[in-house]
């Protein structure tokens, strides 16, 4: 099997493919071969002529189904395992499961109830920071809170963000995901986090920095930086890492728009960046605890009328 891999990454190297494209697609496949491994650890596998159409389908449906990749994630493992048949000639062996994304974000969604405590919890260590260093530290986690939950952007459209971009109460997306442009309104709560920064930098003698998420040699923040941010304020106030996702706010924001704005999704779609309308429709679906609250609301109000 070694063999077949190297021959595979030697092939998408001949093609011009981009090394993070290479490493990506030898990953996927790696994921896919070991989940067949894993479920007919019973059998020879030698190389690619051993693995047979069944093994495929019934490794995959398990990863896809019971696994707790992202819908991305899992997406990414088929296409990265398809190319692989592809260059084998095997289109027998390709994945033809279905990505159920609906229902990963339906239980993967986090709370407003969870955002908002969060943004309180960085709000009182803020309050108790000794240094200017801390304060600032949690002042930029204030503002990247409340920008994925009032706004829902991506951490890669706010990340290099300066001062000077949301004077207006307005900011552009420039070169997002799809790269297309976007005018995206910044709400009130925003506005006050990144004010009450500026104000902090000013008064420590740090505004000369034009980034928000500017560090002092320079260097804009990361996106793993924000990942890690999320994680750890959620381990403070208890809560699930499966729902401490920086995406997971964008998520959230999605739902709250549409429960505010009825059938207005449309307007949500542009103002999340998204090409196609059934990508914002996975964005919309309750968690499991949302649903049991709205039968039992249906049910009391069904009793009331008779």
């Amino acid at each position: 099997m070694e063999t077949t891999l190297i021959n595979f990454c030697n092939y998408l190297i001949s093609k011009e493919r981009a090394s993070k494209t290479v490493s990506s697609y030898l990953t996927d496949v790696n994921s896919i071969l070991k989940a067949i491994y894993d479920k007919f650890i019973d059998e020879i596998i030698y190389d690619i002529g051993d693995i047979t159409e069944e093994m495929v389908k019934k490794a995959s449906k398990d990863m896809f189904e019971k696994s707790s990749y992202s819908p991305c994630t899992l997406k990414r493992r088929k296409n990265g395992w398809n190319a692989f048949c592809n260059f084998l000639g095997k289109n027998e062996l390709k994945i033809t499961t279905k990505v159920n994304a609906a229902n990963y974000f339906r239980k993967n969604i986090i709370s407003t109830k969870n955002v908002i405590e969060m943004i309180e919890c960085c709000e009182k260590f803020f309050e108790i920071a000794i240094t200017p260093e801390q304060k600032v530290l949690w002042a930029r986690r204030i503002i990247a809170l409340n920008l994925g939950l009032n706004e829902g952007l991506r951490v890669c459209e706010y990340k290099n963000l300066k001062f000077s971009d949301v004077e207006e109460g307005m900011i552009s997306i420039v070169n997002s995901k799809h790269n297309n442009s976007r005018q995206v309104i910044l709400t009130s709560k925003t506005i006050e986090a990144i004010k009450n920064l500026k104000k902090l930098l000013k008064t420590e003698g740090l505004s000369k920095q034009e980034g928000i998420f500017q560090k002092e040699d320079g260097k804009f923040l990361n996106e793993r930086t924000f990942q890690r941010w999320i994680k750890e304020i959620a381990k403070v106030v208890d809560i699930s890492p499966k729902l401490a996702k920086t995406h997971g706010l964008r998520h959230r924001f999605a739902y709250n728009y549409l429960l505010a704005n009825k059938s207005d999704i449309h307007t949500l779609a542009s103002i999340l960046g998204h090409k196609s309308i059934e990508t914002t429709r996975l964005y919309l679906n309750l968690t499991d605890k949302e649903i049991k609250e709205r039968m039992e609301q249906a049910s009391k109000k069904a009793r009331k009328n008779l």
